[in-house]
């Protein structure tokens, strides 16, 4: 089944995160998990991008993950792969 940012974006828009926290938890663990430097820029992509649909639409429910998000960002944001490093770039904003 192939699940799109946009859906994720409809799921978190003006809701509790607690009542998606298994699914906001999965989320957060990929991100954390991820090795942004591995040999498929695609699926750090991919993660990024549900990332960000998570974060975006939480709005200031995100705040208890934000700290240790940019720490990660900051840390992987000059990744080897030229599409990963727009993305983190493109998240931030």
């Amino acid at each position: 089944m192939r699940v799109e940012p946009n859906d994720f974006q409809y799921m978190f828009h003006h809701k509790d995160p607690r009542r998606l926290l298994p699914l906001v938890e999965h989320i957060i663990e990929q991100f954390d998990n991820m090795d942004y430097n591995g040999p498929s820029s695609l699926e750090s992509v991919k993660v990024l991008s549900l990332f960000r649909a998570l974060y975006t639409k939480l709005e200031w429910k995100f705040t208890p993950w934000a700290d240790s998000t940019l720490e990660r960002f900051w840390r992987e944001v000059h990744s080897e792969h030229d599409d990963v490093s727009f993305t983190f770039i493109f998240a931030m904003y």
